[in-house]
């Protein structure tokens, strides 16, 4: 069910030590697909400047349907399966609202 309003978030990526900068360059190869999918209004991939093992991510999809679709694509699977090996567990979800 889809509610017609953006959905808004923030990804924290916890990296294994020494890890960060290829997490950080596979989450900005991914970033150019995410980027071109209907419905995605922002995905940026950063590095937390205090701390290089921690990548964040901000995202922004046009609403609940264009998310789901972002976590079905094909694609989102290969990239947590090829950052298995480099996270510590995977990432943290911050989902945001505006009232």
């Amino acid at each position: 069910m889809s509610s017609g309003r953006p959905v808004d978030l923030i990804a924290t990526i916890p990296s294994r030590p020494g890890e960060g900068a290829r997490v950080l360059a596979l989450l900005q190869e991914y970033a150019v697909h995410v980027n071109a999918t209907p419905g995605t209004e922002r995905f940026e991939v950063y590095a937390d400047r205090d701390n290089p093992d921690v990548i964040v991510v901000i995202e922004r999809y046009r609403d609940d349907a264009a998310f789901a679709e972002h976590i079905a694509d094909p694609a989102n699977g290969v990239l947590n399966a090829s950052l298995a090996e480099l996270t510590l567990g995977g990432s943290q979800l911050q989902f945001l609202v505006t009232d």
